[in-house]
């Protein structure tokens, strides 16, 4: 597994959680274990969608997500959850078209 989060990033951060795994933390959720990936930024990290697609929606889960974004990438046909959030722009809202080279 590799640990960091790969040449997507500017810098590359340290995956803190891997996909899997952890099924006794995540059985409580109905999930055979971690259904995703967390990487580990400062707090004061600008996170910019990595695919184009159009957002779903935003919301807070205080006992799971944090505050979260859902954006959906029609070409791979693939749901993604930016998650443990610090802040979202006003200007992020459901219906928002992503674009990884023109944020």
């Amino acid at each position: 597994m590799p640990k960091t989060a790969g040449p997507f990033l500017e810098n590359s951060y340290p995956i803190s959680q891997h996909f899997g795994g952890d099924y006794a933390r995540y059985s409580q959720f109905g999930l055979a274990g971690h259904d995703g990936i967390d990487i580990k930024t400062p707090s004061d990290t600008t996170v910019l969608a990595g695919v184009t697609g159009v957002v779903l929606g935003i919301g807070s889960d205080p006992s799971g997500y944090g505050l979260y974004v859902r954006v959906f990438d029609f070409n791979q046909n693939l749901l993604i959850i930016y998650a443990h959030l610090k802040s979202i722009a006003p200007l992020i809202v459901a219906g928002y078209k992503t674009n990884p080279v023109n944020p």
